[in-house]
């Protein structure tokens, strides 16, 4: 009887590494030939599949003869199992049979991987591709098609970092390492040294201190303190009793409580400002329309006044003219009226001119 070896739970194909069709020479009842197409029509009945020992069924795809052999494929289903035990049995032929032995799985009668991903070929040792370094003990990952549930590591330092899957996800298990060395470190030369992905991210606790950026949200609480800063994106909070805010040299003050009172505080005072600004605004506005209506009537008042200088001077130009043609004698001068007022004296603005000309004369004579 024929043993082969082939993938847990994977349909037998032409090309599928490590689960290729079986292909079987089968001799005619007489045994004196091999049986071929033309001595055997296989039907229902013909082939029978036993897995695990367990009860006999008709196999789900008869036999093809091929290229001088009979090619048996085993569905998916069939093949869920550590042994498959193919028998044949028909008039025509000599009874035949055959085993399949399963691998890569749990379920299969050898789970553990024994030949590599690309090629299909058999591990071997070396350390090539498909070869297992048994001085090095180590495999090239790529070379495996399996799935790993537990991997242990050792580290340089002698401790081991445990890698476990269980129904909650991989478990990631580190021993405490005296020199200061990670359990686990994630480092990238190009790119993020870690991304956590999905649609809760890390949840977990994290009980050592973060010198990188927190780019998402933290439900949890932080224990520690934060040199960097801490942005809320626009609606973000900070919430919490034990939230407090700390001056450089670390003492609080004051608790999220008094924050949030005092925010509030100061927005009342900053709304005050904004309306004792506005008030301000208005008298500045008015202020200004006055002092500009009495800047106008000053341009008036100094236009008028110019007009008056202009009256004078046009008046006082021919006396000034009779002074220096000494048109005035000292006899006209003495006999001339004086005084202010009505009684056909001169006005006080007359006289006043009058006393001008009198003292300009004078001036005049003893030059």
């Amino acid at each position: 009887m024929s043993v082969f070896l082939r993938k847990y739970g994977v349909t037998l194909t032409a090309t599928t590494a490590g689960s290729v069709k079986v292909r079987l020479s089968i001799r005619t009842a007489a045994g004196t030939a091999f049986a071929t197409s033309a001595d055997w029509t296989p039907a229902a009945g013909d082939v029978k599949v036993s897995k695990d020992e367990g009860a006999e069924a008709n196999v789900g795809t008869l036999p093809v003869y091929t290229n001088g052999q009979w090619c048996f494929v085993l569905s998916a289903a069939e093949l869920t199992a550590k042994s498959v035990h193919v028998r044949v049995d028909n008039a025509l032929v000599e009874p035949t049979d055959f085993t399949v032995e399963t691998f890569g799985h749990a379920g299969a009668n050898y789970p553990t991987v024994y030949s590599g991903g690309a090629a299909g070929h058999p591990l071997t040792g070396g350390t090539g591709s498909d070869q297992v370094d048994a001085a090095g003990g180590r495999v090239k990952l790529a070379d495996v098609d399996h799935t790993i549930r537990s991997l242990t590591i050792n580290n340089p330092t002698g401790n081991a970092l445990t890698i476990t899957a269980s129904a909650s996800g991989i478990v990631v298990t580190g021993d405490t390492d005296a020199g200061g060395v990670p359990a686990v470190d994630f480092a990238s030369a190009t790119g993020p040294g870690m991304r956590v992905t999905g649609s809760v991210g890390i949840d977990a606790d994290l009980d050592g201190d973060v010198t990188g950026s927190l780019l998402g949200n933290v439900g949890g609480g932080l224990g520690g303190n934060v040199a960097g800063k801490v942005l809320g994106g626009g609606g973000g909070t900070i919430t919490g009793t034990g939230v407090r805010a700390v001056d450089a040299s670390g003492n609080a003050l004051a608790t999220a409580a008094s924050l949030t009172s005092g925010t509030a505080a100061l927005g009342a005072q900053l709304s005050g400002i904004a309306g004792g600004t506005n008030a301000i605004h208005t008298a500045l506005a008015a202020g200004t329309a006055a002092l500009s209506t009495q800047l106008t009537n000053l341009q008036g008042g100094t236009a008028a006044l110019g007009a008056t200088l202009g009256s004078v001077k046009a008046n006082t130009d021919p006396f000034a003219s009779m002074i220096s043609a000494n048109k005035f004698t000292a006899a006209a001068l003495e006999n001339a009226p004086s005084g202010g007022g009505g009684g056909g004296g001169l006005t006080t603005e007359q006289a006043a001119t009058l006393a001008q000309i009198k003292t300009a004369v004078t001036s005049k004579r003893r030059t």
